[in-house]
């Protein structure tokens, strides 16, 4: 198992929670086929130190947190553990839940689909919902699921100040950790979305956790003195980035000269979450490539990592300033 140590893991500052500086989502999961695939990715995650997991009851259309439970059940103790509520899978998702692996990578291999879809709403999930008795039935499934008596962090995925949040949202959420079913709670989505609602109802936000990429952070707001959690590091950064250094040749040499790095996608991968991590705040990222995790996470971790951040910072605006 690859070392780790203390300075690898950074505290929450709520209910003692210390976890590790990388985390790794399951949202991408069940692009694989098999489970011995899905398990052989979670495992690779481990063996590269990473201890914090994060899924949602409607990753994998219903089905990621089962998967991994069953890695849970194998490392009992040994990481965290963050899931989320409010998004439900429609009927046309569960019908397609036996084939999402396929229906994926055929969507995947389609680009102009692939991108029409994300403007639209997904046809797979159902609206927002985050009424009491969905948040105790997805609570009692997650656990379940999960094969865990308790849930680290419990999350409200991607909220809006439009949404129906009961009152009794933060008596209900109290209570589930006074019974041991969960340590804390919060909010996740875009911060464009989120942020509104830890400003409106700061009892349900002990920790935020919001998606953030290297292009986008340089326009965030000042946040609220509270613990926080980035997602999707790569997100758009990774492909415009890409694309700039195949398109402008002013654009590779400045890479050349500036970062001295390799230029293909792991290694452009590798800087985006050393910057993400140069914040100091704990960054999830997820992949398929059970192979790429253990190099991915080594880069990032290196020494030198905050030099190669700014750097990076710099090329940024000089060159993807717009």
């Amino acid at each position: 198992m690859t070392a780790h140590s203390t300075s690898d893991f950074v505290s929450l500052g709520v209910a003692g929670l210390n976890i590790s500086r990388i985390g790794f989502g399951t949202s991408k999961l069940f692009r694989l086929h098999t489970s011995r695939e899905r398990q052989q990715v979670l495992d690779a995650a481990f063996e590269a130190g990473i201890r914090h997991f994060d899924t949602a009851r409607m990753y994998g259309l219903g089905m990621a947190e089962h998967e991994l439970g069953r890695f849970l059940a194998r490392h009992r103790g040994a990481v965290t553990v963050a899931t989320k509520f409010g998004i439900p899978v429609s009927t046309t998702g569960s019908l397609l839940r036996p084939i999402q692996g396929l229906v994926r990578r055929v969507v995947g291999s389609m680009p102009g689909v692939q991108q029409r879809l994300r403007k639209r709403p997904s046809p797979l999930m159902a609206g927002r919902c985050f009424d009491l008795a969905t948040a105790r039935k997805c609570l009692e499934t997650s656990l379940r699921s999960l094969r865990v008596e308790t849930i680290d962090i419990f999350y409200l995925h991607e909220p809006s100040a439009l949404s129906t949040i009961p009152p009794e949202m933060e008596e209900f959420l109290a209570a589930a950790r006074d019974r041991g079913q969960i340590r804390a709670w919060g909010v996740s989505g875009r911060l464009s979305e989120v942020l509104p609602v830890q400003q409106s109802r700061p009892g349900i936000v002990q920790v935020l956790q919001y998606a953030s990429d290297a292009l986008t952070r340089v326009a965030e707001p000042a946040l609220p003195p509270l613990p926080r959690i980035t997602y999707a590091p790569f997100a758009e950064a990774l492909d415009r980035t890409a694309a700039a250094l195949e398109s402008s040749a002013e654009a590779t040499r400045a890479w050349d000269r500036e970062l001295a790095l390799p230029r293909d996608r792991d290694s452009l991968a590798a800087v985006l979450l050393a910057h993400a991590m140069a914040t100091g705040v704990p960054v999830v990222f997820s992949t398929t490539r059970a192979g790429s995790i253990s190099p991915l996470v080594a880069a990032a971790l290196r020494p030198e990592a905050g030099v190669i951040a700014g750097s990076l910072s710099r090329w940024l605006a000089a060159h993807l300033s717009s």
